[in-house]
């Protein structure tokens, strides 16, 4: 129990970063990290995702096993911080660009050759 409490003070604690929680990881061991993290309440394991990994696409629609399973996998390495996604490719010509030239030549007053 005092365990439990230590664990919730470091979860808890503001400067926790997935490095930190895969060192705790490897002191406590697999099976008391999985007991404490399946002793957390369900607005622990959610704010501690948050924390960890607030960009994790499924954070708000994860079921609590399934957040507590990617908490695991965080502190295992089996998976990393979503990453943010870069800004998105810019086009060569815009569409306004190729229909006015695709205006200009229909509009020719050239006359068709024949």
């Amino acid at each position: 129990k005092a365990a439990l409490g230590i664990m919730q003070k470091i979860f808890k604690a503001k400067n926790l970063t997935v490095a930190s929680l895969r060192e705790v990881y490897k002191a406590v061991g697999a099976d008391s990290f999985a007991a404490v993290i399946d002793n957390l309440g369900d607005n622990d394991v959610s704010s501690l995702i948050k924390k960890l990994d607030k960009l994790w696409p499924e954070l708000k629609s994860a079921s609590s096993p399934a957040q507590r399973e990617h908490v695991l996998a965080l502190a295992i390495g089996r998976a990393e911080p979503t990453a943010k996604a870069g800004p998105a490719p810019k086009g060569g010509k815009s569409k306004k660009i190729e229909s006015v030239a695709a205006w200009s030549e229909s509009m020719s007053a050239r006359p068709p050759r024949g």
